[in-house]
């Protein structure tokens, strides 16, 4: 809740004022469910890393008014506000708490705020919507960032390890409902194909 993320980042404020920021690592709150909107800022100023699920946003929307009311619902899993604010996202599945989920499914629920079976017609507190760059950022580069790993991993880079995935189509530009059909044709890890998906071949 929005009162353990305040007292999480008066923890890191004071060990700064002590300590000084972390030799190795990164500081980071899991989850960040529901925040009160003046500590996006502090999550920015104290360089914490928003560490976040796209797959928990629809989980429980249907009675978040009930269980927070409308104004603080406004601020359930605030990822435009975040970015807008220059709060670095990393984003994880979350499993094996969240079982059945994929990378591909959190940039969907990140971009569209919708169940696969695309509800709420509408989607659900839309105004914090990122765009399916943005999530692809946060579950790439800027996760891997989070882990120290960015010399290693996240980006397409010489020097890098080869973890690379191969998608039936181009994910720029691509609309919300399109990315539910989006397909895995390879995944390499340290460039050596570990799946290929196969191709039915027709006959005559």
């Amino acid at each position: 809740g929005d009162q353990a993320i305040s007292l999480a980042l008066d923890s890191f404020e004071e060990s700064y004022k002590k300590f000084g920021l972390p030799d190795s690592g990164r500081n980071c709150v899991e989850h960040l469910e529901v925040i009160d909107p003046k500590d996006i800022k502090r999550l920015q100023s104290l360089k914490v890393i928003a560490s976040v699920q796209p797959s928990h946003i629809l989980m429980d929307y249907q009675t978040v008014v009930r269980d927070v009311g409308k104004k603080r619902m406004k601020m359930m899993w605030a990822f435009r506000d975040m970015l807008d604010s220059h709060v670095k996202l990393a984003f994880g599945t979350d499993s094996p708490v969240v079982v059945d989920v994929s990378p591909l499914d959190n940039i969907y629920y990140a971009a569209a705020r919708k169940t696969k079976e695309e509800l709420p017609e509408n989607g659900w507190n839309v105004h914090q919507c990122v765009s399916v760059e943005e999530a692809l950022i946060a579950q790439t580069r800027d996760a891997s960032y989070t882990c120290g790993r960015e010399h290693d991993l996240g980006t397409l880079e010489a020097g890098k390890l080869a973890d690379i995935v191969v998608l039936d189509r181009n994910l720029e530009g691509i609309s919300e409902k399109e990315l539910l059909k989006v397909q895995v044709e390879k995944t390499f890890v340290d460039g050596a194909i570990v799946f290929q998906k196969v191709k039915r071949q027709l006959f005559s």
